[in-house]
């Protein structure tokens, strides 16, 4: 029936969601940004969140801290669902969500299961209907003076982009309209 479909749907969208923005991949790649993108294809978004993380993973971040990369996947995700909250549904059911996590360059490549690595990859801005950004910060760490104004912003040159194999698919909407 369709309320198991649309259950079956929600579930998996959930599931999806979880291996997307999976606590082990924050710890590997320690993300300076989170970039959703909804789009039918990944080169050319409709939409774009980005979730801003320098102020979580900058070079003073301890890798032997237990839990801080868990910590900062559970914000990923508490910060994403406000930030889309109040947009429109998509109005296409061909639309999906493609999570990508940008990441300082540090000695080499590194593996993570569930993402690929997007080398020479830079999301197309000129068809991007909205894009959001949210700044992350620890707790405690606001109002840091001009210190950290800057800190947002990381050189093209020293970052790669890692791709979640999982994407999110768009579910049709109750109403019998498009979504």
């Amino acid at each position: 029936s369709e309320m198991r479909r649309r259950a079956r749907c929600a579930a998996e969208s959930l599931e999806t969601t979880r291996e997307a923005l999976s606590a082990s991949a924050f710890e590997a790649l320690r993300p300076s940004a989170v970039v959703i993108a909804l789009a039918s294809t990944a080169n050319r978004p409709r939409e774009m969140y980005e979730i801003d993380f320098t102020r979580v993973f900058d070079e003073d971040w301890e890798e032997g801290v237990e839990g801080e990369g868990e910590g900062a996947g559970r914000r990923a995700v508490r910060a994403f669902v406000p930030l889309v909250a109040d947009c429109a549904p998509p109005r296409s059911h061909g639309l999906r969500a493609f999570v990508f996590m940008k990441s300082r360059v540090v000695g080499g490549d590194v593996s993570v299961p569930g993402y690929t690595l997007k080398r020479r990859f830079k999301p197309v801005m000129k068809q991007c209907a909205e894009r959001r950004t949210l700044c992350v910060a620890l707790e405690g760490d606001v109002g840091d003076g001009d210190k950290n104004d800057d800190n947002c912003k990381v050189n093209d040159d020293d970052v790669v982009w890692y791709q979640a194999n999982a994407n999110i698919r768009a579910v049709p909407s109750s109403t019998g309209g498009e979504n």
